[in-house]
């Protein structure tokens, strides 16, 4: 099969905008009304990967594919005297969707119509690729654009901590599980500098991934430096070779939860849009009466008589009682965390304190909790920009759900053995592992109270 190249430059008209984009890429010379697959590598165009997806169409052991080399963006000064920018930090290390958004939203659709080209919408159908900080990329475009990459090669990625890089391991072991198919790998002898030695963060990749149950392969290169064999044809062949396996039969899918997603959801049970409607009521239950939310106060109601009881808070956004009813849980959206406090006789609060640290995303807009619900198991669920935090009993965040198209959830509740979301206009639910707190008087032990149980 032979190839038309292109190479050219693109300046970012909206989401990288004031960026230029040198690119060079690869059009197999097939008919016009046959689909491409579409790779991306970073860090320009890599002929080996070219090369190798070459022969293993020619086997049909992968689709015929656009291979789009992307190079870092330049910025060009806006005054007299000014010095260019090299962005390849900012586009690749920065743990966000902006840049993959770019290339998604901007950059490929450009490429499409200049080249008319007829490329396939199906995200099984796109890959990928890079190496270094163009690995972390390459696996910000599998997890921020799930919609669209289903496939990645890390090479020698650099999870480090110089835009938040780091997070990204912590992040594949607390997510419900995607649907991703991904190659990592990493040598012996990568660099260690000051943002964190390169091989423990590969290694740390490595591991979170088998942790939560991606389909993915690894390799270690004994006595190998930094991305050693990222242009090597052959290791591309066979590296290729994985993540092109079965593309023609077999969606790339979801093979196993994490064992701490796998106690609260169910693997074959998604989001699905409902039509139940949630009550915006900031209130909750207690054994002697009714706790409120009134101005950044938490008003305590009993035989007709409200007492303050909490104070000094900046965005108070929900509380609730534990299953035990001796706690009394409170979100402030202002605040990256949960509180708890103690529950006293006669409905007064003691020993207020950070219960659970909430995560957060890089561009955040709050840091805090929009809304909280309890399950019968004491298990708090908390509303947040990131999707629904799952908190146990005693503060452990161990899974994270995120929502359709990443939308934020403002309200939640538990009802018939499903979590129900509300975001803005739209609801959804999901069934869970658990049913939701009994409103009585008689307190439920909570069932996971350690970090063992």
């Amino acid at each position: 099969m032979n190839y038309r190249e292109y190479s050219g430059q693109y300046s970012s008209v909206s989401i990288r905008s004031g960026t230029v984009y040198p690119f060079r890429i690869f059009i197999p010379n097939v008919s016009d009304d046959m689909e491409l697959a579409v790779l991306i590598t970073h860090d320009g165009l890599n002929e080996a990967e070219a090369a190798a997806m070459k022969r293993l169409y020619e086997s049909k052991e992968a689709p015929p594919c656009v291979i789009m080399g992307l190079s870092p963006g330049i910025m060009y000064p806006s005054v007299s005297g000014g010095m260019p920018r090299d962005m390849r930090l900012n586009d690749y290390d920065i743990f966000s969707s902006e840049y993959v958004d770019f290339i998604v939203d901007e950059f490929i659709p450009y490429i499409k119509e200049k080249y008319s080209l007829n490329l396939s919408d199906n995200p099984n159908m796109h890959m990928i690729s890079g190496g270094s900080l163009g690995g972390l990329s390459s696996w910000n475009g599998v997890w921020f654009r799930n919609d669209y990459f289903r496939r990645a090669y890390l090479s020698s990625p650099t999870f480090s901590a110089m835009a938040r890089g780091n997070m990204a391991p912590v992040f594949m072991r607390l997510y419900e599980t995607k649907p991703i198919r991904v190659f990592i790998d990493y040598s012996e002898n990568e660099p260690d500098d000051y943002f964190g030695s390169s091989y423990c963060a590969a290694l740390e990749g490595h591991y979170a991934l088998q942790f939560a149950g991606y389909d993915y392969q690894w390799a270690f290169y004994p006595g190998e430096g930094h991305c050693s064999r990222i242009n090597d044809v052959t290791t591309a062949e066979q590296i290729l070779r994985f993540l092109w396996k079965d593309w023609d039969k077999v969606p790339v899918r979801v093979k196993r939860l994490s064992t701490r997603a796998e106690a609260v959801i169910f693997q074959d049970e998604p989001w699905k849009e409902c039509s139940f409607k949630l009550s915006a009521q900031k209130e909750a239950a207690a054994k002697s009466g009714i706790y409120k939310i009134k101005e950044n106060k938490i008003i305590f109601c009993s035989c007709g008589e409200e007492k303050t009881v909490a104070e000094g808070f900046v965005s108070l956004s929900a509380i609730e009682v534990s299953s035990d009813l001796w706690r009394l849980y409170i979100a402030d959206s202002s605040k990256g965390c949960i509180y708890a406090a103690a529950i006293c006789e006669y409905g007064s609060l003691r020993d207020i304190k950070i219960f659970a640290v909430l995560h957060m995303s890089t561009d955040f807009t709050n840091p805090g909790a929009y809304d909280i619900c309890v399950d019968c198991n004491d298990r708090v669920f908390a509303a947040t920009e990131m999707g629904v935090q799952c908190i146990r009993s005693y503060g452990l965040i161990d899974i994270i759900l995120p929502l359709p198209q990443n939308e934020i959830p403002q309200r939640l509740t538990i009802n018939d053995g499903c979590l129900y979301a509300e975001c803005g206009e739209k609801s959804y639910k999901r069934k869970i592992k658990s049913s939701a707190k009994k409103l009585s008087s008689e307190p439920e032990k909570p069932r996971f109270i350690s970090y063992y149980d």
